[in-house]
């Protein structure tokens, strides 16, 4: 995002892209007849789940998020991009996203924080620490990432599986993998782009480095709680896949700052100016 960014024609493009798709996802009040909090061994955590109607298993609520990213730290991971053994069970795929002040973002917000509800009655008063969106200016924001890979001790049946080429063309991820550390599903995170043909909306796979700063986005996520020190807990929104709904805001800043004309060089006065102050000096021709 730059000078040539318009916030709010942003603002008012996300309210109008979404106003059909955000009936699609989990809302506050209709959350809580089939969404429970249900502790998992591994790794240690709460995760917020419910009872799939057609095979009657658990599985975990997903919500939908619409919003402009204002920041990311996505793949591809590329050269001359190095990792640290220390450093790899904090490496994560992680974007914000912001709504400039939109009521889509308002009520996301909202649920969020009534997600944040349901597991504050699992834990003593206080135990569970506060939820706040983060900052993007004067906008609030709201922070979602994944980490790349799970230590073997937490893989809780999963088996290891291989980093897509589109996320690690230079094998950089693959080469950190360890006898302590593994890729599974759980550490996925799925790329889309929606595309509209034949009045139906499809979605395709694509490249993440397709995402840019300034598109708008449908993330889906998930809710879990994990352990800290001193029996704290913190909950996480965890990034689970990433939709392409519209990027012509960032289409038309390319377009106008490539067309932006360039002026270099000095004007005529100028010229004479600084021709006259190299050639009259002290000991020259005509001075």
């Amino acid at each position: 995002m730059d000078a040539f960014y318009d916030n709010d024609e942003a603002r008012d493009l996300l309210e109008f892209v979404t106003k059909a798709r955000i009936e699609k996802g989990p809302k506050k009040d209709g959350m809580a007849p089939y969404a429970f909090v249900q502790s998992m061994e591994k790794p240690h955590c709460w995760k917020l789940v419910r009872i799939e109607q057609n095979t009657q298993e658990q599985e975990e609520v997903v919500l939908r998020i619409q919003g402009i990213i204002c920041d990311k730290s996505i793949p591809p991971i590329k050269r001359p991009f190095e990792i640290e053994s220390r450093g790899r069970k904090y490496l994560r795929q992680s974007i914000t996203l912001t709504g400039f002040g939109s009521d889509i973002m308002k009520k996301a917000i909202e649920n969020i924080h009534y997600i944040h509800g349901l597991f504050n009655q699992e834990f003593t008063q206080g135990e569970l620490e506060a939820w706040t969106p983060g900052r993007f200016g004067q906008f609030d924001a709201i922070d979602i990432s994944n980490r790349y890979f799970t230590r073997r001790s937490d893989m809780n049946g999963e088996m290891p599986i291989q980093f897509s080429r589109a996320i690690d063309p230079d094998d950089i991820l693959t080469n950190a993998l360890s006898n302590d550390f593994v890729h599974i599903q759980e550490n996925v995170v799925e790329y889309y782009e929606a595309v509209k043909k034949d009045n139906k909306i499809k979605y395709i796979d694509i490249n993440p480095g397709r995402i840019q700063r300034g598109d708008i986005l449908e993330i889906q996520a998930s809710f879990m709680v994990v352990p800290l020190k001193a029996k704290k807990f913190k909950m996480l929104i965890v990034l689970r896949a990433i939709t392409l709904l519209d990027n012509s805001a960032t289409k038309e800043v390319r377009r106008i700052s490539q067309t932006l004309k360039r002026k270099t060089g000095y004007s005529e006065d100028e010229d004479v100016e600084m021709r006259d102050k190299y050639t009259n000096r002290p000991g020259k021709a005509g001075a």
